[in-house]
């Protein structure tokens, strides 16, 4: 999955909704303004949209940026939108900042 515009899966509206929320709770993280990055996450969730889970698919080479990743995505509050039914998982996001 990844921010598809839905025609294709019945998931893709929500990956596309968890790409956004992602990017937005990273740019928000004190701790990662001004870094650069450019990775992909896979991301587990809860029957209620809770992130349980976080595995960087690549590093960003700096083992301290990516565990700030990891505890910012760990962080963010559940989402008002729980996923489908049956969303095969884990979600997998690129998120990039430059």
């Amino acid at each position: 999955l990844g921010g598809g515009g839905g025609r294709t899966s019945p998931y893709g509206w929500y990956a596309a909704l968890m790409k956004g929320r992602i990017q937005k709770a990273l740019q928000e993280k004190d701790e990662l303004f001004g870094k650069r990055y450019q990775v992909a996450v896979q991301v587990w969730m809860t029957p209620q949209g809770r992130i349980q889970r976080v595995e960087l698919v690549n590093s960003t080479g700096q083992r301290k940026l990516d565990n700030l990743l990891r505890q910012a995505l760990m962080d963010m509050p559940v989402p008002k939108e729980t996923p489908p039914d049956g969303m095969p998982e884990p979600v997998v996001i690129q998120v990039t900042a430059s």
